[in-house]
């Protein structure tokens, strides 16, 4: 009798730890699940800043005459730049490009990646600033501006707009747009403004009377342009 009664306290216990075991090893796997879903969200929000995107600018073709001195066409464009907000900031009158082709190009600042997987609030996206628009039979230099300002000065697009927009933030812009070209030409002291390329971009299109062009910039780096309107919707030239 006594047999049993040990017998049965000790299926009893196994039976109690089995219990406990079997709880624990429940909660470390939730545990687990939870971690690796968290990592799998880290990951997935640290390749969307690497992917990320943002509208920076349009130029609406608004229209085109014979060039009098025979180089092709004069295109009459109205560019409009936005902000960090997507709103229109600057006020450049409408210029002339002249060629068959349009040109804009533009200062660019990319950061290493790990800032942008980071969302880093100094590092977190590339920089651009526009510099000049010029046609294909234009000497680029002769091309309209579309920035007129100095190294010392905080372009429109980047003056402040929200109270997100640091003095510390504005700080570091204008210093690194102010040593834009010593950057350019010196991969050490980029590397040291945690700057991983300073570089000229141009984007180019063949421009149709009433299309609208779409300039896009990659937070990684790099600028492209595309049309909003298909062929048939502005018919032939």
């Amino acid at each position: 009798m006594k047999a049993r009664h040990v017998a049965f306290a000790l299926l009893s216990g196994a039976g109690a730890a089995g219990v406990v075991l079997w709880h624990y090893g429940s909660a470390e796997k939730d545990r687990r699940i939870r971690a690796l879903e968290t990592q799998v969200r880290d990951l997935g929000e640290r390749l969307e800043r690497v992917k990320a995107s943002s509208i920076v600018a349009e130029a609406q073709v608004v229209a085109s005459v014979p060039d009098p001195a025979g180089k092709g066409t004069r295109w009459t464009i109205r560019f409009t730049e936005f902000d960090r907000e997507g709103r229109p900031v600057t006020a450049v009158p409408d210029f002339e490009v002249v060629g068959e082709e349009a040109y804009f190009d533009a200062l660019s600042l990319e950061f290493p990646e790990k800032f942008l997987e980071q969302g880093d609030g100094l590092r977190g996206k590339s920089l651009l600033l526009f510099r000049r628009a010029f046609g294909d039979r234009q000497e680029p230099a002769n091309g309209p501006p579309l920035w007129k300002g100095t190294g010392d000065e905080i372009p429109p697009v980047y003056r402040p707009s929200t109270v997100a927009t640091t003095p510390e933030a504005l700080e570091f812009e204008r210093v690194l747009w102010r040593r834009f070209w010593a950057l350019a030409s010196d991969p050490e002291a980029a590397k040291r403004e945690g700057v991983r390329a300073a570089a000229v971009k141009a984007v180019a299109v063949r421009p149709l009377v009433g299309q609208v062009y779409r300039l896009t910039l990659r937070h990684a780096g790099g600028l492209s342009i595309e049309p909003l309107f298909g062929p048939a919707a502005l018919g032939k030239r």
